[in-house]
């Protein structure tokens, strides 16, 4: 687990002061002292002119007609001097909407270490007779957001599958007299934060979070296209099955172009829901993904499954537990562990996954008591009185943050070199991956941007680091809300302005 790490500078300089003075080179340095200072104001003078141009280029921005009715936070710090370039409205409330992943998954590398790996354990009660296990397989959940995820691999979850079949299968037995429980209460019942909009629940990006997570928390819901406008669509499949689970298709076809346009409405633990909108038209599956209602049952169904093909029968149906759960006496078996966090981390800042960093945020809360966001960046030693969080994706439009708080967090985190290279590493690259691919791609600015992007309705917004020439790095926050165009063209105003300032040197 990473240690804070600050620089002692003032000590530094205190003790280099006093030492000026003891040993009298002070006054051989005064027949020096006119050319040091106008070495000194030459050097002002040119990083004033730089911020100067900075502060014109964020004016230019703000300036937009588009941006008239917004709430907009801007700072530009530069890291190395610790001095603000430019900034507009610093301290004021934005909705940071998926910026601030960057400052929950910053918290668990320190908080959780960034070799820690989430745990999922497979154990057994009673005893095992011949090749008969008279007892339960006991599938316990340590809140693992990758297990069987697809962003380790397309067939994730059927090696996950495969591998506990081995795993029972090494017990020697064939027969289980028993169930196959999944203990997933380790973060309670409670999966999807109340303040999540209605129409996000249901889709895959506003999965629950538990104890017990698997396959990403969704299913994918594959559609027949219709041929024009207008036209019914068909359901042509759910996958993987989700038992006990029924879908009403209200969804028509929409015009040529027009995308994605079919939202899931659902909630947790219910056994049914409907999907509307429109998808394009087409003669093809057309797939989009649900979020799975019931995560361990989901699990139960399709490991039970595994072990029969496997040749291990089980005579008795799966069950699940949410809330505080004391299983009898169990023996280990088997346990799965997750990549290592700093990976984890990696995907969730570049690919924006949601249930990622709501585990990470709950393992936290869970594993130290009275934890919070505000509560952690205050003792690293940033003002975070402004940070408010209702979860701790950006999911939610209650989260509030300002755009000093943002570059002082990562201004803390560069101060901090293990740190550093860990968040850093994690951010996507400009021109290069994650949700700044097709951004920056020019030869002058590929690969100079890392940072975390964040859309929700109205907000659009930016956090990251830039390098710029001669070593300098730059830590900016560019937050907006209540823009009048689109999310797609504050892209291209952000891109134009980050642009901008990247030219400066």
């Amino acid at each position: 687990m990473m240690k804070f790490e600050r620089t002692p500078k003032g000590d530094q300089i205190s003790s280099k002061i006093d030492s000026f003075y003891e040993d009298g080179t002070f006054r051989s340095a005064l027949k020096f002292s006119l050319s040091g200072i106008l070495c000194w104001i030459y050097c002002v003078s040119i990083v004033a002119q730089g911020g100067s141009a900075i502060e014109k280029i964020v004016e230019n921005y703000v300036a937009d007609p588009d941006l008239r009715t917004a709430k907009i936070s801007v700072v530009i710090q530069d890291l190395q001097n610790e001095t603000t370039l430019a900034d507009h409205n610093p301290s004021m409330i934005v909705s940071p909407a998926s910026t601030l992943k960057v400052i929950t998954t910053a918290a668990a590398l320190k908080t959780l270490g960034a070799d820690y790996r989430f745990e999922t354990e497979l154990s057994y009660t009673g005893q095992i007779v011949g090749s008969v296990l008279e007892g339960n397989v006991v599938i316990t959940g340590g809140g693992d957001p990758s297990l069987g995820s697809g962003y380790l691999g397309t067939q994730a979850f059927e090696e996950l599958l495969q591998e506990w079949v081995g795993a029972t299968r090494s017990l020697g037995i064939s027969e289980i007299k028993g169930q196959i429980l999944a203990d997933a209460s380790l973060f309670g019942r409670e999966g999807v934060p109340p303040s999540w909009a209605t129409k996000d629940v249901g889709n895959y990006y506003a999965a629950g979070s538990y104890g017990l997570n698997v396959h990403d928390n969704l299913y994918f819901l594959r559609f027949q296209q219709g041929l024009k406008q207008g036209d019914a669509t068909k359901v042509a499949a759910i996958e993987p099955t989700v038992p006990n689970f029924f879908m009403e298709n209200r969804v028509i076809t929409g015009a040529p172009g027009s995308g994605d346009q079919a939202y899931i409405f659902g909630s947790a633990f219910q056994p049914d829901a409907y999907v509307e909108g429109t998808i394009p038209p087409g003669a093809s599956i057309f797939t989009i993904k649900g979020s799975l209602p019931d995560p361990a049952a989901f699990l139960v169904h399709h490991f039970r499954s595994a072990l029969q093909e496997g040749g291990i029968t089980s005579d008795q149906e799966g069950i699940t537990h949410y809330n505080l759960y004391r299983p009898e006496t169990s023996l280990v078996f088997h346990t799965t562990h997750s990549p290592p966090l700093t990976e984890l981390v990696t995907i969730t800042n570049r690919e924006s996954v949601n249930l990622y960093a709501e585990c990470m945020g709950k393992k936290m809360s869970h594993d130290i008591p009275e934890f919070s966001l505000q509560g952690f960046w205050q003792q690293a030693g940033v003002e975070a009185r402004v940070l408010s969080n209702a979860d701790f994706s950006g999911l939610s439009q209650q989260n509030q943050v300002s755009g000093r708080f943002m570059t002082d967090a990562l201004q803390r985190i560069y101060q901090d070199p293990e740190w550093y290279a860990a968040v850093r590493t994690s951010l996507s690259r400009g021109g290069i991956d994650g949700t700044l691919k097709n951004m920056f791609k020019s030869s002058t600015t590929k690969g100079r941007v890392y940072a975390k992007s964040g859309l929700i309705n109205g907000v659009r917004c930016y956090i990251g680091y830039l390098d710029m020439p001669g070593d300098e790095v730059y830590g900016f926050a560019v937050l907006a809300q209540g823009f009048s165009c689109s999310s797609r063209e504050m892209s291209r105003k952000f891109e134009r302005l980050i642009e901008a300032v990247l030219q400066q040197k």
